[in-house]
């Protein structure tokens, strides 16, 4: 027996009450940080052959890239989903503050990838200063800083940025190690 109108029209209205629901929970911040900074805007799309029209430009531009896991670091600071304290999509309850440096801030991805000290020496690196050459506007600098020409470079930058916060933090973690002599 074939499914009435009434039937198909109740999971459609469920459908879209569960998917209001799952988006009202995930938290504001995430979307909104990524509206403003992340997003590609109409005028910074590039026109690209090859792919489908539909391929999301995101999956077009990293599908250049020569490492994974430098795409994968780019793509995560893109998705709001980094490792940082202050990412927006962490839902571990643990303090947003940066444990990798003692300036007392929220370890956001702005303040990782420009202002962090820990991280000074990855953007001294002669590897990485192309992306630290041009003027930064104070309003806006992150999604300048992400929209910039040479995207391989920063997709390598935020890649070791964070191989550095896992050295960092499992250094930290082997000096609280309680010291037992056998």
């Amino acid at each position: 027996m074939p499914l009435g109108r009434r039937v198909l029209e109740a999971w459609d209205e469920s459908f879209r009450a569960h998917t209001a629901a799952a988006a009202a929970a995930r938290p504001a911040g995430a979307r909104a940080q990524y509206l403003a900074t992340f997003a590609v805007t109409d005028t910074e799309r590039e026109a690209e052959s090859g792919f489908p029209s539909d391929m999301p430009y995101y999956f077009r531009h990293t599908s250049h890239f020569h490492n994974t896991l430098h795409a994968r670091a780019l793509m995560r600071v893109r998705c709001c989903s980094t490792p940082f304290a202050a990412c927006p999509t962490l839902h571990t309850g643990a303090a947003a503050l940066c444990p990798v440096c003692t300036l007392h801030t929220a370890e956001t991805t702005e303040h990782a990838l420009l202002d962090c000290p820990a991280y000074a020496p990855l953007r001294s690196d002669a590897q990485f200063a192309p992306l630290f050459t041009a003027p930064v506007p104070a309003q806006a600098r992150l999604r300048a800083f992400i929209h910039q020409p040479q995207q391989h470079i920063l997709a390598h930058y935020i890649h070791a940025c964070f191989e550095k916060r896992s050295e960092l933090l499992e250094a930290a973690l082997q000096e609280e190690e309680p010291q037992t002599d056998a």
